[in-house]
């Protein structure tokens, strides 16, 4: 099992290389992810200093950074929707509009909403990957969230 500094490493070495060949928003997009506090029921009613009776309006959740751990698990789902689950949706739109994917062209009129790059528009072919790979890569994928989640 890993700790918590080992988990950073592997975090920041992910980081950095994906940075190093230029998947600058991908780095973006896990960094925002890795910082979205989890949100959990607690147990302790006497923490908080409320009296028992009033956590039946108050409610029992609390928030809190993810673990190292968790945020290396959440950075390979980042990961995991780019490689695999856009790829798939390219996949099923060139299939039900009948076009080569070089025809379609998806634009953005808010940048601020843009959720592949900084462009405006791209091409469906921007996100299809063969099968034959996308099928190795979610296959790897998924080995890699079950082994972080089993360490």
């Amino acid at each position: 099992m890993l700790e918590d500094n080992e988990w950073i490493e592997l975090l920041d070495y992910l980081l950095r290389r994906l940075t190093e060949i230029g998947a600058v928003d991908i780095v973006d997009e896990i960094r925002i992810a890795v910082s979205t506090r989890v949100i959990e029921e607690t147990d302790d009613t006497q923490e908080s200093g409320v009296p028992l009776s009033y956590y039946r309006e108050v409610g029992t959740k609390e928030t809190r950074l993810p673990t190292p751990k968790e945020a290396v698990k959440k950075a390979v789902e980042v990961i995991q929707t780019r490689l695999d689950m856009l790829p798939s949706i390219g996949d099923h739109t060139v299939k039900m509009l009948k076009r080569e994917s070089s025809d379609i062209v998806w634009r953005s009129e808010d940048r601020g909403y843009l959720f592949l790059s900084n462009i405006q528009e791209f091409s469906a072919s921007d996100l299809i990957v063969p099968q034959n790979d996308r099928q190795v890569i979610t296959d790897m994928l998924k080995r890699l969230i079950i082994l972080i989640q089993e360490s």
